[in-house]
């Protein structure tokens, strides 16, 4: 089940922002090395768009499938998504009690511990807060002198799209009570 963004009681929380003004962010258009990085004249056109393009982030695309969630990903909004890398994704799959990738509604669960659905929440504002409310799950910590959020490092920040904007990180949060 997904969270009520506007049922939470905490008020240091920002329920709005105004999109990026900055440039648009380098990102990959092809399965290139993920060392390489080609520059584009515009951002991709939806969060799917910006995520596909990168080879680091196959593992998340696979896994939005899997979960049903490339329409709600594609479509007009307003979204952050922390996704994590490979890399990450591989730490979990490998480690213990790693989760059923087979299951749509375990992906899914887990994904949306991932994703704001309400609100874009560029780095800048994402280090501004304590917490960060997610749609699964409670709000997933801060650490704004770790960069991290819900215990994972930001290892790239404001992968813009027109419907919100991505945030690569290094580990997959877990799912807060």
């Amino acid at each position: 089940a997904t969270g009520d963004q506007s049922a939470s009681p905490s008020t240091t929380h920002p329920h709005t922002t105004t999109p990026s003004t900055a440039p648009p962010t380098s990102v990959p258009q092809s399965s290139a090395p993920e060392t390489t990085v080609p520059e584009t004249t515009a951002p991709a056109t939806s969060i799917m768009g910006v995520i596909e393009g990168r080879a680091d982030l196959s593992t998340l695309v696979g896994l939005i499938d899997t979960a049903g969630l490339r329409e709600t990903l594609s479509n007009p909004g307003t979204i952050t998504l922390f996704g994590p890398d490979n890399a990450a994704f591989d730490a979990l799959l490998t480690g213990p009690n790693p989760p059923d990738v087979n299951d749509p509604a375990t992906v899914q669960a887990l994904l949306l511990a991932h994703t704001n659905l309400s609100d874009v929440l560029l780095a800048a504002d994402v280090l501004a807060l304590a917490e960060v409310l997610v749609e699964n799950g409670g709000p997933q910590p801060v650490d704004a002198a770790a960069g991290t959020v819900g215990g994972s490092e930001i290892a790239e920040a404001d992968l813009t799209a027109d419907n919100g904007v991505v945030h690569v990180l290094r580990a997959v949060m877990p799912i807060q009570p």
